[in-house]
């Protein structure tokens, strides 16, 4: 009878999830961004603020060390920011703010769509984002575990602001 108490036991309790990495809000500061069919090149520059919330559905911490998130146009790497490790409770949700600096030169070497796009006032952006740690059960159990996040959004230069904000 205890066998099948602990077997009950560890298959509710003990069976350990992947925490979830969700984005809250985009806030766009400092924007700005240029043009010109003479030179053939165009540039942005802009300050992105991310709120990010880490789930943790277990019953158990997850302490994950530090980790990354990048910004990318295209296939292109516009931004970048280090996220420095932390700890989620068990069955409890964290925090964070994630600042991250976009000063991108010469685009139209790299990409010949991004002058169009800054013309149609719309720039479609993708972010990613991962966490590599462990998740804690009952002081007995530890298993890597690594939480990923991948948005879609589009930046509008009008109201300098990001619209259609789609995560996985």
């Amino acid at each position: 009878m205890k066998n099948v108490a602990f077997l009950i036991f560890g298959i509710a309790v003990l069976r350990i999830a992947t925490p979830s990495i969700l984005l809250s809000s985009v806030t766009i500061r400092n924007l700005f961004y240029s043009s010109s069919p003479e030179v053939a090149s165009a540039s942005l520059n802009m300050t992105v603020v991310a709120e990010i919330r880490v789930n943790n559905i277990n019953f158990g911490p997850f302490k994950f060390g530090g980790g990354n998130t990048t910004l990318l146009y295209g296939n292109m790497t516009i931004g970048a920011a280090n996220i420095y490790g932390g700890r989620v409770g068990s069955r409890s949700h964290g925090g964070m703010n994630v600042t991250m600096d976009v000063i991108k030169g010469d685009f139209d070497h790299n990409n010949a769509n991004f002058s169009t796009d800054l013309d149609s006032g719309l720039l479609k952006l993708r972010g990613f984002m991962e966490l590599r740690g462990e998740v804690h059960v009952m002081k007995i159990m530890n298993r890597r575990r690594t939480a990923v996040m991948n948005c879609s959004m589009l930046l509008n230069f009008t109201s300098q602001a990001v619209q259609d904000l789609v995560c996985q």
